[in-house]
């Protein structure tokens, strides 16, 4: 009987009494595209499989032919990837696959639901999808995965390109290519399949090449990197290895070795930090998947804040030594610095008073000197130069005392006449601020 002049539903087996991994090889029947289909559209092209959008010869349905390349691809990993897809297609959030396998004279093929609105990763822009449409997509694709891992199977390609959008308000989202589907507990060059750079697990990387056993933590893993491009529009380091300073500073938060978090995680809040923790720790035991649920009733990002616009700017910092996370060399008086200019910004305002308050400058002299804290030495109106903050003057107090860290920096300085008006770089030897007249003075 022609496999295609039923309904493509009315063809599947008995799924109550099929074995979950039971795995059965079996003759497919030669199809020729061009009779049984019309309308035929390429969708996407990989490296050995072709989507294509069709028709039915006498059928007005739309399906997805899911081409795999008889080159590239044994019959053997043909029938695991069918056979997983569909017997996982019972959950709603899992693309549908009809039984229907075929093969043409270049291809394995087997049928799919069609996805109306593509895939998610032409939705991530800048700054992400938002945190209500992110939350939408971790609760399915986390459901997802939970279905998965409690049939014994690790997906092994979780990015945004294998999950499927059904309307573009992200209220239906499918998990789909199973091509990388093992058993968890099985081991494997992981080498060879499964996701690339910032979406591999560190355990893979530094497994270089040698079979590792597999398991749930590895999605785990890539839900955690799925999220935080969901939020901010870019994965949040290159690759999960110690080289990369992003990665290397947020292993270092992750297993208490650091105090702060990231500069481009500072947008999210306590609760995010905490699931991301559970989700991207560097030690594979410590993933889980299913605790994404109970977070999804707590705000996940700082009221205000601009996920990208902060993983932008922490791109563009200098390297970060992740053993005590401290800047290096001169850049400790350049965050010095910027601390001051902080506080002077939101501690001190000129307040309701419609009068403008007489100014004198602050200088900056940029004269090295890597051990001293600075001094702010005052002058009357009469005098013909501005007071000048220096880094050349004999120490007060000892800067041990002090913790400079990207986020918890201190000097000793007073703000009580201090009113900060601008900021202008007028050059490499100094910087200029103004403060409130008051009377001369002398703070330290």
């Amino acid at each position: 009987m022609d496999p295609f002049s039923l309904n493509l539903a009315e063809a599947e087996p008995d799924a109550a009494t099929a074995r979950f991994h039971d795995i059965q090889m079996q003759g497919l029947p030669y199809v020729e595209v061009e009779r049984e289909f019309r309308d035929v559209r390429l969708l996407a092209s990989g490296w050995y499989t072709k989507i294509f959008l069709a028709r039915q010869r006498f059928r007005e349905d739309k399906l997805v032919l899911k081409c795999i390349q008889k080159g590239t691809t044994s019959k053997e990993d043909f029938f695991r990837e069918f056979h997983y897809s569909y017997q996982l297609s019972q959950h709603p959030n899992i693309v549908k696959s009809f039984y229907s396998p075929f093969v043409t004279r270049t291809s394995y093929v087997f049928t799919e639901e069609v996805a109306p609105c593509g895939d998610l990763s032409q939705y991530l822009r800048r700054g992400g999808i938002g945190e209500a449409a992110s939350k939408r997509v971790a609760e399915q694709v986390s459901a997802a995965l939970a279905f998965m891992h409690s049939k014994g199977l690790v997906h092994r390609d979780v990015t945004p390109e294998n999950i499927l959008v059904f309307d573009s308000q992200l209220h239906v989202v499918k998990l789909s290519d199973f091509g990388s589907t093992r058993r968890a507990g099985e081991g494997e060059d992981l080498a060879a399949g499964g996701p690339v750079a910032a979406w591999t697990p560190p355990e893979v990387r530094q497994a270089g090449g040698e079979a590792i056993c597999m398991g749930p933590w590895q999605d785990a893993w890539a839900l955690g990197v799925l999220l935080f491009t969901c939020l901010t529009g870019r994965p949040p380091w290159s690759a999960a290895h110690i080289s990369d300073p992003h990665y290397r500073w947020w292993a270092a938060w992750a297993t208490h070795s650091a105090r702060r978090p990231p500069h481009k995680f500072r947008c999210f809040t306590p609760r995010l930090l905490r699931l991301l923790r559970h989700l991207l720790h560097p030690l594979p035991e410590k993933r889980c998947v299913t605790d994404v649920a109970k977070y999804l009733s707590y705000p996940w990002l700082v009221h205000g804040a601009d996920p990208y616009q902060a993983a932008v700017e922490d791109a563009l910092r200098d390297p970060i030594d992740a053993q005590n996370t401290k800047p290096r060399g001169v850049t400790l008086f350049k965050a010095a610095e910027k601390k001051v200019r902080e506080a002077l910004r939101s501690h001190l305002c000129y307040g309701n008073s419609p009068q403008k308050p007489h100014r004198k400058t602050v200088r900056f002299d940029d004269t090295p000197d890597d051990n001293t804290p600075y001094q702010v030495t005052g002058c009357s109106d009469k005098e013909p130069s501005p007071p000048t903050i220096s880094r050349k003057f004999t120490p007060i107090c000892d800067l041990s005392s002090f913790d400079f860290t990207p986020y918890d920096m201190s000097l000793p300085y007073d703000t009580d006449t201090f009113d900060f008006i601008h900021y202008e770089d007028s050059g490499s030897s100094y910087e200029s601020y103004d403060y409130e007249d008051s009377s001369d003075f002398t703070y330290v």
